[in-house]
């Protein structure tokens, strides 16, 4: 009797191999345990196209460099998460890794079948009823393994459209599991579209299946780009800012100017005029105590001739009033001739008088 063990034991590794095969097939690649690769690149580049947009509405603000270095960094990170196949976390190093898997998964096959093969030779020389049964087992499972690898994925082609892959229910048909084909354009052959397509279709036994799309990222900037298109707004930001400051630095020395030029005019309008007032008082002081000195000496002048007239008077002469001339009048005497109510009568010329 075989050793049933071993037998058990193919049986698992050949279980195994297949669920990993169909889960390959079927559900395409997955990120995780819920998330297929191709949801993931529509997910990151609906998140890349969304933030372009936003960075081109954020560029005109006044922190337009720290939000494009946000975005510079955010573009930067996904751009990794896709290229970056040394990072295991990465789109690129999960793709490297489930293509390590599969390499893993087709050398394993390859020793499953040369271990069977070892197996069917060992048994060849086992006789009876048991070596008939163990043979048709192990023949079962290496044709379950070879069918196994028969569904491994196979470039086959490119076709215009959907409706151009092979049909499998085609009796000529050569179309077999794992056969890949690239679909250029959307639509049918009928519509014949021009509407770029690029995706990948693989035959899956009973269908065919898309498995992804090629995606163009030729129309997203590249760093170097985003890099010199930030630094530009940052140069017109700062340019636009400084010849902001220029015009209202001018335009505050000219308001500053025009005030002191005013304040300086009022000022001198009014020192003017307190000036003036102030001569003006002065004048009319030094007028007044002119004036007074004036009459102060007038008076004094006066007063000095009357008592001149009056000592002359007292000491040389006589004051007369009477209407006529005294006829004992002297030269020292003072006449004064009074002048009746009565007919005019014609002046006399003075010559003709006496003194």
């Amino acid at each position: 009797m075989p050793n049933v063990k071993n037998v058990i034991l193919k049986k698992k590794i050949s279980d195994t191999i297949y669920e990993l095969r169909c889960k390959t097939i079927a559900a395409m690649v997955y990120v995780d345990d819920n998330t297929t690769l191709a949801s993931q690149l529509t997910t990151m580049l609906s998140d890349i196209s969304d933030t372009a947009t936003k960075m081109a509405a954020l560029l005109d603000g006044a922190q337009a460099s720290s939000i494009a270095t946000q975005i510079s960094t955010a573009i930067t990170t996904a751009v990794n998460a896709i290229e970056d196949d040394t990072d295991p976390t990465s789109i690129a190093g999960k793709l490297a890794a489930a293509q390590t898997a599969i390499n893993a998964i087709n050398d394993a096959s390859t020793g499953i079948l040369a271990t069977a093969e070892a197996y069917a030779d060992t048994l060849a020389g086992i006789s009876g009823t048991g070596y008939a049964t163990v043979k048709a087992y192990v023949d079962h499972e290496v044709s379950s393994v070879a069918s196994d690898l028969a569904g491994a994925f196979h470039f086959k082609g490119t076709v215009n459209y959907v409706d151009l892959l092979p049909d499998p229910s085609d009796p000529q048909s050569t179309v077999e599991e794992g056969d890949v084909y690239q679909v250029v354009y959307r639509g049918t052959s009928t519509d014949a579209g021009t509407d770029p397509l690029n995706a990948e279709y693989a035959y899956n036994g009973s269908a065919f299946v898309e498995l992804g799309t090629i995606v163009d990222l030729s129309a997203y900037s590249t760093t170097s780009e985003m890099t010199s298109a930030i630094s530009a707004a940052q140069t017109a930001a700062e340019s636009a800012a400084a010849a902001d400051a220029t015009s209202k630095a001018n335009a505050a020395q000219a308001a500053a100017e025009a005030t002191a030029a005013a304040d300086a005019t009022s000022k001198a309008n009014a020192a003017q005029a307190a000036a003036e007032a102030t001569a003006a008082a002065d004048a009319t002081s030094k007028a007044n105590a002119a004036q007074a000195a004036a009459e102060q000496t007038a008076a004094s002048a006066l007063s000095s001739a009357v008592n001149t007239i009056n000592n002359s008077i007292a000491t040389k002469a006589r004051i007369i009033l009477s209407t006529t001339q005294p006829v004992d009048l002297t030269e020292s005497d003072i006449w004064a001739q009074v002048i009746e109510d009565a007919p005019q009568q014609e002046e006399e010329d003075p010559e003709e008088q006496e003194p």
